[in-house]
């Protein structure tokens, strides 16, 4: 979420997902774990375009080739589908528990800490939707990125 939203496996390239799977991703990592309703995951999905006039079906149709790319963790529920990783498997997430172990190090290994949260960025976070459903989120983890960058700053002119 550190910029384009690709899916890495162990052992396989970074892997780009057709449109409406990043969207409903990134639906589902805004989530947290928590259940995204179907309609709510629609218009992330669709947005403006209205989407078909029974989205159901068309969700079910892209939940199954997401899970595909993911491998696990996709979960269907009653009334929506809901993404349960691990954080370790979101860079957002990780960057973010990551940033917290960097600002209670000290010395080498706070910069060392933070060389390496600031190498994952790759662009603007949640870039393609960083405008519309995720604009929170992506102005926020920016502001942490900020904030990194002149923690990181501070640590070389103290």
């Amino acid at each position: 979420m550190l910029g384009p939203i690709e899916v890495v496996r162990e052992g396989s390239p970074p892997r780009a997902l057709p449109r409406r799977q990043r969207a409903m991703l990134a639906r589902l990592i805004l989530a947290r774990g928590r259940v995204v309703e179907f309609d709510a995951l629609a218009r992330s999905v669709w947005g403006d375009e209205g989407g078909p006039a029974d989205v159901r079906p068309a969700l079910y149709t892209l939940a199954s080739r997401l899970r595909g790319a993911l491998g696990a963790g996709l979960v269907t529920e009653l009334d929506g589908y809901a993404l349960r990783v691990p954080g370790s498997a979101v860079d957002a997430w990780e960057f973010e528990a990551g940033l917290r172990a960097a600002r209670a190090a000290t010395g080498p290994a706070a910069l060392s800490a933070y060389d390496r949260l600031l190498s994952w960025w790759r662009g603007r976070a949640f870039d393609e939707f960083a405008d519309g459903f995720a604009a929170a989120e992506s102005a926020r983890l920016e502001a942490l990125r900020s904030a990194a960058t002149n923690e990181r700053r501070s640590l070389l002119n103290p």
